[in-house]
């Protein structure tokens, strides 16, 4: 009998073991699915403030590519969303979630540098967060991720480039994720660096 005791506990613990392995890796899933979809909302809005605002044909190309990738990308996380019954923030809440993550900063010339490095610091995050959700044990999750994965390599590398490119005819300006503009001095105090060097002439 204890035999018989023991092997169904033993049997219960693996049942029970495997019913809390499914929750988290639904909680992950879940998890993926708002966040992944939160970032590509924001980079088409973004993009699509870069098409009002910029008179730059690069900063034009980048946001003409960023809504149509995301566009697209949105569409197959919505209908996973909507295969596998997760729940997505929306209304307020949403709302809420996506104000620090807008773009802001001074309209005018400092706009292109401005959403050049917002945007590379939004492509570090979102590539992070494929990269992350690449092991999930969701196989559906996993196949999106290796689906996309070059997509989100090849926009950070496009970010970059943005950088550089808006950074050769104009001042460097740098924006945080709360959209303080610096000029590069500025910033590297506010990290704590030394810029004695720097600042002397």
């Amino acid at each position: 009998m204890n035999g018989m005791n023991h092997l169904r506990n033993g049997v219960i613990a693996v049942i029970f073991g495997v019913i809390s392995l499914g929750a988290t890796a639904n909680e992950d899933t879940e998890f993926f699915i708002d966040e992944a979809l939160m970032k590509g909302w924001v980079e088409i809005a973004n993009a699509k403030l870069a098409l009002q605002e910029s008179s730059s044909q690069e900063v034009k190309a980048f946001a003409h590519h960023m809504i149509k990738d995301h566009e697209n990308i949105n569409a197959e996380l919505m209908k996973m969303a909507r295969e596998k019954d997760v729940p997505l923030t929306k209304g307020d809440e949403l709302q809420e979630r996506i104000k620090p993550l807008m773009f802001r900063t001074r309209m005018g010339e400092f706009f292109d540098i401005g959403y050049a490095n917002n945007q590379m610091v939004a492509h570090q995050q979102t590539l992070r967060l494929f990269q992350r959700a690449a092991q999930s044990t969701d196989d559906d999750v996993a196949a999106f991720v290796k689906k996309h994965l070059r997509t989100m390599e090849q926009h950070l590398r496009m970010a970059e480039q943005l950088v550089a490119a808006t950074a050769e005819t104009k001042t460097d300006i740098y924006q945080d994720r709360e959209g303080k503009t610096y000029n590069n001095h500025q910033h590297l105090k506010d990290l704590g660096e030394d810029t004695d060097q720097t600042d002397n002439p």
